[in-house]
């Protein structure tokens, strides 16, 4: 399921916005549109939107799913997408511009809220955008990835405890 939310959209350079205000129901330019959508194959999605059926294929070569970017095939045009959600953007928003590689070691909660479940446990090894934990705030489920591949060297939290904003969660080697 598509988490619920505020997203934004680039396609093909164009940055578009988008709320997502129920599991089928998406607010674009001020008009509510109904969706669905299911995977027909691990690369093939099925969408209908409005009542019209879409079809569009990833295409591996270009995709990166753990940074949110794909590459779209959709009736023969290809389309380079990216698609991030308000905790990814608030992340990009408060990382920007820091040097320090403590930053790259340390993650640290975006906003107050409750971790609501913990993926990794101190020791094991994670990959750049393997989802770490899952933070609600406002009503609405965050997941947190790893900026980078490392070893989980230590765990500050629990799962349904409260968090602060800025506060540590984990440290990677």
């Amino acid at each position: 399921m598509i988490g619920l939310g505020k997203y934004i959209a680039s396609i093909n350079g164009k940055e578009i916005e988008l709320l997502v205000i129920s599991e089928d129901t998406i607010l674009f330019n001020g008009k509510e549109i109904k969706f669905e959508y299911s995977f027909l194959k691990k690369d093939v999605i099925s969408l209908r939107i409005e009542g019209k059926n879409y079809q569009v294929s990833l295409s591996d070569e270009d995709s990166q799913p753990e940074e949110n970017s794909y590459s779209l095939d959709f009736y023969s045009k290809k389309y380079e997408t990216i698609c991030r959600n308000e905790t990814d953007l608030l992340i990009d928003k408060f990382s920007s511009g820091k040097k320090d590689n403590l930053q790259k070691n340390n993650i640290k909660s975006p906003m107050p809220g409750i971790i609501l479940k913990l993926n990794v446990k101190v020791n094991d090894a994670v990959k750049k955008g393997d989802i770490l934990l899952v933070l609600e705030a406002m009503k609405m489920e965050n997941e947190l990835k790893s900026p980078r591949d490392g070893i989980i060297k230590k765990i500050s939290i629990s799962e349904k405890t409260s968090v602060e904003k800025n506060q540590l969660l984990i440290e990677l080697e």
